[in-house]
């Protein structure tokens, strides 16, 4: 039983006893967004505070009541050690749709063992009930909604450390995999979590192996930040220990951020920073004196689990991290998409019945397998034709991710593919890994290329593809499904799984497997997993043409670009249309590097005659947008000699602010860049690309489902021979 303890204002001891006077502490934070414009908004503001010379004010924000109330549910929830870990939130951290951060936090902070230290501050009567709901032993209610959040926090956080507690304050987005006290109460009584890492600009130097921007592109380059960078702090984590430093930081803070409510905390919090450092250099890393003798201590950035990296990790354990952060700054990911990150890193509580029941019946199913007999295989049987009761009736497919092969546009046929299978034969896409460099194995996850809140909204129906281990844990002893087209890729020769193989051949090659072969081969396959080694091009239409129609418009929402990859479209679209009266362009897709040139012999022509080619279809006198893998300023140079006025890449109109989100941490482009070309020309007027490349057809299907008059002119005109049947993706 928590045992209440009366409170009078000012009797309890406080950790600031020093009677000294106050003096002013005032500060300019100039052109913020110019030092490190990815980390903070382009903001700059004037920020004025004072103290007394050693003493900060006896200010409280909570009245002599309030205060006895929050001490006793600080002495029930904290340790004997008056340890207590508080997390704040409200009606926005759990009611969007699914995406319930409460639920999460408490589930993993039960498995860290430190949920009984656990005080959860309530905004609002409805996250009270839900956290009541949940299982959360103290549930402090903070119901005043004329406090905003940030100025709750800080002010809060202060009474409970001038009360003489331990905090350790965590946002909701945070998995903690260890107790955070024990790995951060060695340090100093101030530490303040690092700000997760992102891009700064560095003047000068072109970008790295790009044909597409290096020779074209203007201005300087940007770089990632690298280890050796300083770093701010951030606001997700901090460690609170009484003390005179902290609560001199806490009550500036709170001081800082009512003040100054139209600013980012993390802004604030950055600038408090620089002026107790005397306004020099960034603050980070180490130790940095807070004014008056006052230090803080960064917590190292490196022994949290980034959740929101670009290139993911293997998902983490908690012998290795402290936790799983995916803590978002800027709002740059969606609660969908913040959940899905989760998803992946095996960090979301809601997935452990899916896996719990899988596990079991896959227990059930070895056991029977291993006691044989005729009637274990009936039942056998029967248990794995009603294997999809743990999904609601569906079972699972999943495919090889081929790196040879692993162009974007091929990894984005693939998997629309993938997704048309699966919903034909019933069963849940378990998502494969895509890759962020041609021929290159740098994972990244669905979120990198594609907007992940439209594809969620289209095809709810799939897993995260780290769950494929975790439900499936011998998934690479079963049997490998092949589809055979008689084209590339192909089972490589060497394959340790060829013994595993099973063949089936379509009979339309290319084109794909018809819903009859599809159904012949697989209808009856009661297996919980089905694991195919491609699925490029595998399966053509739908018989049903409004089915197939309906199908397309959804993989073209699901499937659309990143916002930002969007932007930078929309970016260079209206660059190009300001140059003409008519506001048109028309564009060209002109595949010349790789293996292109070697691979198709019979049909490929030199520049010179493509140009004259190109005249009959796009006219020189009107703007040309090109989009290629050669040379920039040499198809500049030609395409100019031969009559066209105005010749445009996109390097020509690329801002430098988007630099950072097309290239890796070595200034070197990804596929992303490729994207935005291709979403270019599908706004052109007219189209001419090469029907032998899936860029040119990429291109051709965004044109169809934007309705324009024209999708697609192939170079060689060689529609006949491609055939009605050629499906565009």
């Amino acid at each position: 039983m928590t045992r209440f303890s009366p409170l009078r204002h000012g009797a309890t001891k406080r950790w600031d006893d020093c009677g000294t006077r106050r003096r002013g502490l005032v500060f300019l934070v100039i052109l913020l967004g110019s030092l490190m414009p990815c980390l903070f908004l382009q903001q700059s503001f004037r920020l004025s505070l004072s103290r007394e010379d050693a003493q900060m004010s006896h200010r409280h924000w909570l009245t002599s009541e309030q205060l006895q109330v929050l001490n006793v549910f600080l002495e029930g929830a904290a340790s004997q050690n008056k340890e207590v870990a508080i997390v704040l939130a409200g009606k926005s951290d759990y009611l969007v749709e699914e995406y319930d951060l409460l639920a999460n936090f408490f589930y993993f902070a039960k498995d860290a063992a430190f949920v009984e230290n656990l005080l959860l501050v309530a905004l609002d009567s409805a996250t009270a009930s839900k956290a009541a709901e949940i299982g959360y032993g103290y549930v402090y209610p903070f119901f005043n909604g004329s406090v905003p959040r940030t100025e709750a926090k800080y002010q809060l956080l202060t009474e409970a450390v001038d009360l003489g507690y331990t905090v350790v304050f965590s946002s909701l987005e945070m998995v903690w995999l260890r107790k955070p006290w024990d790995a951060l109460g060695a340090g100093q009584s101030l530490q303040l979590i690092q700000q997760r890492p992102a891009a700064v600009a560095v003047p000068g130097g072109p970008l790295k192996s790009t044909r597409k921007l290096q020779e074209s592109g203007r201005g300087g380059s940007r770089r990632r930040l690298q280890e050796g960078d300083q770093l701010g702090a951030g606001t997700s984590v901090a460690f609170l220990r009484p003390s005179k430093n902290t609560l001199a930081f806490l009550r500036t803070m709170a001081e800082a951020v009512t003040s100054y409510p139209g600013v980012k905390e993390e802004e604030v919090l950055n600038a408090v920073l620089k002026l107790a450092d005397g306004g020099g250099s960034d603050p980070l890393p180490g130790k940095v004196s807070l004014g008056g003798g006052l230090t803080w201590e960064s917590i190292n950035r490196g022994r949290f689990w980034d959740g929101l990296a670009e290139v993911q990790p293997e998902p983490p354990t908690g012998g290795d991290f402290l936790a799983g952060a995916f803590d978002v700054s800027g709002g740059s990911f969606s609660p969908r998409n913040v959940r899905y990150r989760f998803r992946e890193a095996r960090l979301w509580s809601a997935d452990r019945a899916l896996v719990t029941c899988l596990r079991s019946q896959g227990a059930q199913l070895q056991q029977m397998a291993e006691q044989g007999g005729k009637q274990q295989r009936r039942r056998r049987r029967g248990l794995k034709a009603e294997g999809g009761a743990c999904n609601g009736g569906r079972g699972f497919m999943y495919y090889f991710e081929e790196l040879e092969h692993n162009g974007l546009n091929n990894q984005r046929q693939e998997l629309r593919t993938a997704l048309a299978m699966a919903e034909y034969m019933g069963r849940t896409l378990v998502l494969p890994r895509f890759y962020r460099e041609h021929k290159q194995a740098t994972p990244v996850l669905l979120d990198y290329f594609f907007d992940y809140d439209g594809f969620e909204a289209e095809f709810p129906d799939t897993l995260p593809g780290s769950m494929l281990e975790v439900l499936f844990p011998d998934w690479e002893k079963l049997p490998i499904q092949n589809i055979d087209i008689s084209t590339d890729p192909k089972p490589p020769p060497d394959a340790p799984w060829l013994g595993r193989l099973k063949n089936f051949k379509a009979s339309r090659y290319h084109f794909g497997a018809t819903e009859e072969e599809v159904t012949e081969w697989f209808g009856s396959n009661s297996d919980p997993l089905l694991v195919f080694y491609s699925a490029f091009r595998r399966f053509g239409q739908f018989k049903d043409a409004a089915k197939q129609l309906a199908f397309d418009q959804r993989v073209y929402r699901g499937l659309a670009p990143h916002p930002v990859t969007a932007a930078l479209r929309n970016q260079t679209v209206d660059a190009l249309r300001e140059m003409t009266p008519s506001n048109t362009y028309n564009c060209f897709h002109l595949r010349r590097g790789d293996t292109f040139l070697t691979l198709h012999p019979k049909y490929e022509k030199s520049m010179e005659e493509i140009v004259d080619l190109l005249k009959v279809y796009l006219p020189p006198e009107e703007v040309l947008y090109i989009s290629t893998d050669a040379s920039i300023e040499e198809t500049r140079v030609l395409f100019s000699h031969g009559g066209y006025k105005e010749v445009h890449f996109l390097g020509d109109f690329f801002p430098a602010w988007g630099w950072n989100h097309v290239t890796n941490e070595n200034g070197e482009e990804t596929m992303r860049l490729g994207q935005i070309d291709q979403a270019v020309c599908s706004q052109g007027r007219l189209f001419v690309g090469n029907l032998w490349s899936t860029f040119t057809l990429h291109i051709g299907f965004i044109r169809r489902m934007n309705g324009a008059e024209q999708v697609c002119q192939d170079i060689y005109a060689r529609e006949e021979e491609v055939g009605p049947d050629f499906v565009f993706y």
